[in-house]
């Protein structure tokens, strides 16, 4: 076995009975440094020995790189050096940096998590990346090389072995083991990691490695295009040179497409120079006329005007009263408006504060004085179009295909605002479901802002239970549309009228429950879980066949930290809405969880807990206690599953379930000791093939 992938190296000295691991004569549980004890051997190459270890001082994991050789403690040193000041997110925190007997060592935090090259061979093999998936990589990644290369660094080695999807969301680029610094004409340039960049996108949308093709030769839906064209240009001159725009600009795919209905450009300037901020409005109406410019003279009125118009540009000076430049930016990087608002600072220290800017998320900087005022609607112009603010002009196709790819088929089903229709993806030759907005909601900006945003939240979750969402644009004939895949089959909502075996009911309900904790794991929320969202589909795995629940329709989720604490309407289901969502609060995870126990109560019982008039059903839910599921079953109910489903459906949201992994968990234990699980469905409603 090759020494780079060696795992572990264990050798016992003879007589000596300490079981020695690496190449640099540790055991583990030796103290190194006095409080780091070894507590297992993560990697070893002639390079040097990888530890997992315990800080018995501060009582944290950590993990430490030993080596001996004085070449590779050079190496070492330059790395501690170089990515110590990096506190970012994107980037392995070091802790410190020490002397051991003959070796040296650099302590940093231990990172739990997949590393993307083996998460990617996973998505292959089952049917590769979402677009949007893929591009949060990326702006993961573009984020941490922005802030390198802002120091001076260059990573040198990037590849998928090299990013971890860690375990707390992080995506971390680690192992830069020949970093070097940005000398331009020796070697150092840092399009050597956009390049790479360029080369990982290819394999992530596409699941191939890249061999030179060109990029407008794969068949791809818009936003992959236009990735690959950015980074994989037919002219390498033409390569981006700053992480920092590449990130900026994968975050603006990310935005709502351009269309009647869509709001216009919103720039926030934050200067307490009031003839600057009038310098630059003038520029900015001559760089972009149809944008909404906002001003603010300080720190504070900046954030205000951050949270109440969500722009998606802020020029930001550095000195300000009540708050400088760099504490909105620390500010702003906790909250959601970072998710697509891009940050350029305009200030005469701006160079000096570069490597800092770029740890906050600046992403372009310019020194007051460098631009003359004549000059300044140019400038502002070249910074719209880096950051790809400026819509680009559509063609008009005189095709009748949907996004000019999608010949529609019959119609599928209608929802209360939307049409889904069968779709084949001329060509793929494959057929989706393709769902848009009712033509009398087409021109509605709330209702496509709503559409919009089902999307995105459908978008950001894969798994086998759920209905992917795998394409969104915007049609001139029939308006927005999002392209999903294409299942079909029966609803629960159907296979409820018919009698159902108590294993074949669990089944289905855990499977149900396990993509509601998936999107639970996202900080979304659904709110209209029901039986007719769910469809019944036959899955085929070699030989055997089996019954897929999918859960389909986020038109009425909601991100967990975006919802108010109260609501003047009552949406959703009226047979599924919990009793505190009848009094007008929002749908949460509880009443997600008691949404799941009357999911549970018809596929068991066959009937809905309560019935009636709108008004009735709700009273009901607020008052009412259910019939038992062995009288409505009309046999015996083992009272175990009564008392789970009786706790998810009780009144006061703090007895449920506090989470619908909990309610997994007691499914599970109920069903084991009424010998009803065996691997096959446990595999299955886990949803792994």
């Amino acid at each position: 076995m090759p020494d780079e992938v060696i795992t572990a190296l264990v050798e016992r000295i003879p007589g000596g009975g300490r079981v020695l691991a690496g190449r640099n004569g540790y055991a583990l549980g030796d103290i190194v440094g006095g409080t780091y004890e070894l507590r297992e051997l993560i990697s070893s190459n002639q390079a040097f020995d990888l530890f997992g270890a315990y800080d018995q001082l501060l009582g944290r994991d950590i993990a430490i790189k030993i080596v001996r050789e004085q070449a590779q403690r050079d190496q070492l040193r330059r790395e501690a050096r170089m990515l110590a000041p990096l506190t970012h997110p994107g980037l392995p925190v070091i802790y410190g940096y020490g002397h051991h007997g003959q070796c040296e060592y650099l302590v940093a935090e231990r990172l739990h998590g997949t590393s993307l090259s083996a998460f990617r061979d996973l998505r292959v093999e089952r049917g590769g990346f979402a677009p949007h998936e893929a591009i949060a990589i990326l702006i993961g990644i573009a984020d941490a090389l922005a802030v390198m290369h802002a120091n001076g660094y260059v990573h040198g080695r990037l590849t998928a072995d090299s990013v971890l999807l860690a375990r707390d969301g992080r995506i971390v680029v680690r192992d830069a083991i020949i970093v070097g610094e940005v000398v331009p004409g020796e070697g150092g340039d840092a399009r050597t990691d956009l390049d790479a960049l360029g080369f990982m996108a290819y394999e992530l949308f596409t699941g191939e490695l890249w061999a030179g093709q060109r990029a407008d030769s794969v068949a791809l839906p818009p936003a992959p295009t236009r990735v690959l064209a950015e980074l994989l240009p037919t002219d390498r001159d033409k390569l981006p040179r700053d992480a920092g725009v590449v990130a900026a600009f994968l975050r603006s795919l990310s935005r709502a497409p351009e269309g009647p209905s869509s709001k216009p450009l919103r720039i926030v300037i934050a200067d307490d120079d009031e003839t600057m901020r009038a310098l630059l409005v003038l520029a900015l109406q001559a760089a972009a006329p149809h944008a909404e410019v906002f001003e603010a003279g300080d720190g504070a009125a900046a954030i205000e005007l951050v949270e109440r118009h969500q722009p998606e540009l802020l020029l930001l000076d550095l000195e300000m009263p009540r708050l400088d430049g760099i504490g909105v930016c620390q500010f702003l990087r906790g909250t959601n408006a970072r998710e697509t608002l891009a940050i350029c600072v305009m200030s005469k220290h701006a160079a000096s504060n570069r490597p800092t800017l770029a740890r906050l998320g600046v992403i372009d900087t310019f020194q007051k004085g460098d631009v003359a005022p004549e000059a300044m609607p140019q400038a502002l112009a070249d910074l719209l179009r880096r950051l790809r603010l400026v819509p680009e002009a559509r063609e008009v196709s005189a095709s009748p295909l949907v996004g000019g790819r999608y010949q529609l088929g019959r119609q599928l089903g209608r929802g209360g605002m939307g049409l889904v229709y069968e779709a084949r993806h001329i060509q793929l030759g494959r057929p989706f479901a393709l769902k848009t907005i009712s033509p009398q909601y087409a021109l509605d900006a709330a209702a496509r802002a709503r559409f919009h945003q089902e999307a995105r939240l459908a978008s950001e979750i894969v798994h086998p239970n759920i209905v992917s969402v795998l394409d969104y644009g915007e049609d001139r004939n029939i308006g927005p549309y999002m392209v999903m895949e294409l299942a079909t089959g029966p609803s629960l909502s159907d296979l409820a009228a018919q009698r159902m075996t108590v294993r074949r009911a669990c089944d289905l309900l855990g499977q149900v429950v396990d993509a509601v904790t998936q999107i639970h794991a996202r900080g979304i929320v659904h709110g209209d879980i029901k039986a007719e969202n769910i469809l019944v589909v036959e899955d085929h795995v070699g030989t055997r066949r089996r019954r897929l629940a999918k859960l389909l329709d986020f038109g009425l989720a909601r991100r967990i930290t975006n919802m108010h604490t109260t609501s003047d309407s009552i949406t959703g289901t009226p047979h599924y809405i919990a009793p505190e969502r009848a009094s007008g609060a929002p749908a949460t995870v509880e009443s997600d969880v008691y949404a799941l126990g009357v999911l549970g109560y018809l596929l068991l019982a066959g009937s809905l807990p309560f019935d009636g008039t709108p008004v009735e059903i709700l009273l009901s839910h607020v008052r009412t206690q259910p019939d038992p599921l062995s009288h409505r079953r009309g046999e015996p109910v083992d009272p175990a599953l009564q008392a789970l489903i009786s706790r998810a459906l009780s009144k006061d949201l703090f007895k449920r379930h506090p989470s619908a992994t909990a309610f997994r968990y007691e499914l599970n234990n109920t069903l084991d000791m009424l010998d009803l699980s065996n691997r096959t469905a446990r595999i299955a409603t886990r949803g792994t093939l």
